[in-house]
């Protein structure tokens, strides 16, 4: 397990590096699939709304140029902790 930060505070801007445990459907043969199975590594970068030892969760932001103040979020991500290779605070 990688050297973690202990707290993070809520609303602070982060790129979370992890391991996706993507799953696939349909019929497979067991020892192939395992063969050639191969881990994907994600990054998501965004704000902290919940970070503990069991989770840390993001909300990315809307993008567009404007004054009015973002009241939505375009997409949550919860990430289990034990996916999760680094954390690395931006803002």
């Amino acid at each position: 397990m990688p050297k973690l930060p202990a707290k993070i505070p809520q609303w602070t801007v982060v790129s979370v590096d992890w391991d996706d445990a993507s799953s696939h459907s349909g019929a497979y043969v067991v020892s192939k699939f395992l063969a050639t199975y191969k881990v994907v590594r994600r990054r998501t970068c965004g704000y902290v709304l919940r970070y503990d030892k069991n989770v840390i969760i993001t909300a990315e932001t809307d993008d567009r140029d404007t004054d009015i103040p973002d009241q939505e979020c375009e997409n949550i991500t919860a990430i289990p902790m034990a996916m999760v290779r680094g954390i690395k605070v931006l803002k």
